[in-house]
């Protein structure tokens, strides 16, 4: 059994290139002829077998850009910054629920400020309006049930 020299897996015999990741195979007997230097290789390659030599470097390339590929996934993207932009939904949901937005506002306040100083607004103002539509209630009750008994 062969196995690629650049990924290491598995060759099927007989193979020119490695089915994983294209790389040429370089069988035993030539490379070991190769750098014996009695001209074999250079010959083969001089009788016009450039398709053979196209095809490797169309592998080559293509490993390399699969390569690369994967060093710029394996790579933290730091260019990456979520967008700080007050966000609609969040803001309605904050002002009905001011709890609710008391926490989102401490989930984003240190990655996104201006999401979170809007979250916070929108909390305090539902809060504010809650507190003065329950105090308004109260004092509606109160005259009613005062106008009962009067």
């Amino acid at each position: 059994m062969s196995y690629c020299s650049q990924c290491g897996k598995e060759l099927v015999q007989g193979a020119k290139f490695c089915q994983n990741c294209g790389a040429p195979v370089e069988s035993a007997a030539a490379a070991g002829t190769g750098a014996a230097g009695d001209g074999s290789a250079s010959a083969n390659t001089s009788s016009g077998d450039s398709s053979s030599a196209s095809y490797a470097g169309y592998y080559e390339r293509q490993n390399a850009q699969s390569q690369n590929a994967q060093r710029q996934n394996a790579q933290p993207n730091y260019n990456y910054v979520e967008q700080d932009i007050p966000s609609t939904g969040l803001n309605v949901l904050a002002f009905f629920l001011p709890l609710v937005g008391l926490i989102l506002y401490l989930v984003y306040v240190d990655s996104t400020p201006r999401r979170a100083k809007a979250i916070g607004k929108f909390a305090l103002i539902g809060f504010g309006v809650g507190v003065a539509l329950g105090i308004i209630g109260a004092v509606i009750q109160g005259a009613v049930i005062a106008s009962m008994f009067f």
